[in-house]
């Protein structure tokens, strides 16, 4: 299989993995911290497939519920144990 570049800051990035896949892919890292790349990774992302949140937003942010539930997407989320948002302890108890 020939690798293929794909722009992921263009608006048709999700039908272009599409096309090149010849579907959707099963695991996508979201990096970003938004809205516009959250809704993109779930487009990009299979039937029974894994989406995977690198840190969280400051802020609450929705999720495309239907999208994810009809899909049986998995949404998993990786926090740094030194996040602002933390106290330095990675599950977020209090010492």
């Amino acid at each position: 299989m020939q690798a293929a570049p794909i722009e992921l800051f263009d608006r048709l990035s999700v039908a272009a993995v599409i096309k090149v896949t010849g579907g959707c892919v099963y695991g996508v890292p979201i990096t970003a911290p938004s809205l516009g790349a959250l809704k993109q990774g779930v487009g990009m992302t299979r039937k029974w497939g894994t989406c995977v949140l690198i840190g969280l937003p400051l802020r609450e942010y929705p999720t495309p519920v239907f999208d994810v539930v009809a899909n049986c997407i998995t949404i998993r989320v990786l926090m740094r144990a030194h996040s602002p948002r933390s106290d330095g302890n990675a599950c977020g108890r209090r010492r």
